[in-house]
Order: C-alpha cells, then structure tokens, then sequence
C-alpha cells in the first residue's frame, strides 16, 4: 500500500473512531488538522453525513457556509454513486456470486438465515433497518450503500421458493420491524440478539 493510501486510510479509520467515540466529529477542525487528506475526508464525511445520518444538519459543528459546502460537495457524491450503483436482484444471488451461501452469509451478518431470507424479500420496514446493517451488507456483497438501500426499499417480494395450490394464489407477508424480529427470533444466538439490540440502541 503506498504512503499516501495508508495516509487517507488512517485518516478516515480516526474519523469513524471519534465519531463513536463522540457521536459526530468537528469536521472542520478534523480537516484542518490532517490537510493532505483534505479532499478525501470531506467526501467521506459527505457520503456519511446525507445518507448515514439522514442529513441531519448541528450548527454546533459546521457554520452556514461549511454546511452549504458540505451539501452541495454529498448532492454531488450521490449523483455520481445513483449513476455507479448497480442494480440488486437479489441479496442472495449476489452472495452466491460473492461465493457465499446464505448461512455464511447470515454468520457474517451476525444474523441467522431466517433474518437474512426476510432481508432478501424485504420483510422488513426499510426504516427499521439499522443503517449498520445496510454498510455491512454492502461490503459483504461488494455493493454500495445506496444499491443495498435502495434494494431493502422495494416492495416485499415472495421466496423464490414459495409453493402454493393453483387455485389460491401466494400472499406477500406484511413488513414487520427488524427490533421486533431481533427480539422474538429463536435461531439467533443470544450474543448476536445482543449486538444488534445495542447496535440499534446506538443509532437511535
């Protein structure tokens, strides 16, 4: 990895780190601070700022101006990742070509398959969904966040092997919330229940 690479890579690793070490970073004092990043802090904290925090704007950290600059700098972020983002078909399908099966998969969700079969079919409300459970899924699958999220926001959709008499057609299950299911699933190992009980608890 050249010097450079491993410049920006630490840089953004102490970005994540304060902001769960203090829930959101002084951007403009982070970027002051680590100048030859410049460029690649902002457009990292861009993406997390409009798509992982819902564009939730403090004035604590940003003046007027840094703000604007910041929307227009993750407007411009999102365009190009909407034009880059392949289309999902399936989450399933795109772990198998990932060479993952769905228990793998679900191992390394920290989920059981019973959860990542109803993410596949999108069983669960979208805004339920933890927003690190959408980063996760997209790389594991090697997919953006925008394409797993914008995937999750289809209408639910029946398993692929869904079976029923010809005379009464197949019913797409309602959505339920993923707290809900988190809580009464039983093939999920109690320390993985856990992580995201806290996980969800962190982002609310």
């Amino acid at each position: 990895m050249a010097e450079r690479d491993t410049d920006i890579y630490s840089a953004l690793a102490a970005y994540e780190d304060a902001k769960a070490a203090y829930g959101s970073v002084d951007l403009p004092a982070f970027v002051e601070a680590r100048p030859e990043c410049r460029d690649e802090i902002i457009d990292y904290a861009s993406y997390q700022f409009v798509f992982e925090n819902g564009a939730v704007y403090n004035a604590e950290l940003l003046a007027p101006e840094a703000e604007e600059r910041l929307l227009a700098r993750a407007a411009a972020i999102r365009a190009k990742r909407e034009r880059n983002a392949p289309a999902i078909a399936s989450l399933v399908e795109a772990a198998k070509n990932r060479g993952l099966t769905v228990p793998a998969l679900a191992q390394m969700l920290r989920l059981s398959p019973l959860e990542v079969s109803k993410l596949n079919q999108r069983l669960f409300r979208p805004d339920s969904v933890p927003a690190s459970l959408v980063r996760r899924l997209a790389e594991t699958l090697d997919q953006t966040f925008e394409a797993v999220s914008g995937y999750l926001r289809l209408p639910p959709t029946l398993s692929a092997q869904a079976s029923y008499r010809a005379e009464a057609a197949p019913r797409v299950a309602e959505q339920s919330d993923f707290a809900d299911a988190i809580d009464s699933s039983r093939p999920l190992a109690p320390e993985d229940r856990a992580y995201w009980q806290k996980e969800m608890r962190d982002e609310g």
